[in-house]
């Protein structure tokens, strides 16, 4: 099974640890160590998957089709 999947993603949710795939994620295929290393400075309340409107990225968002997890509703 794919670590980085919305399926695991969810499963990592259901058992409160959603930060430990997040940290998985840019410390692998996310491959942004740094973003990783600057989120464990403070203390962070994690919510998620979500679905959000792309819209609220803006229009040059490095969202915007680089993952399949954005898209228009």
């Amino acid at each position: 099974m794919n670590t980085f999947t919305l399926s695991a993603a969810k499963e990592y949710a259901l058992a409160n640890d959603i930060e430990t795939w997040v940290h998985l994620f840019l410390n692998g295929e996310g491959d942004n160590i740094v973003m990783s290393e600057g989120l464990k400075k403070k203390n962070r309340y994690w919510v998620g998957p979500i679905e959000i409107d792309i819209k609220h990225f803006g229009a040059n968002s490095w969202a915007r089709g680089r993952f399949g997890i954005c898209r228009r509703y």
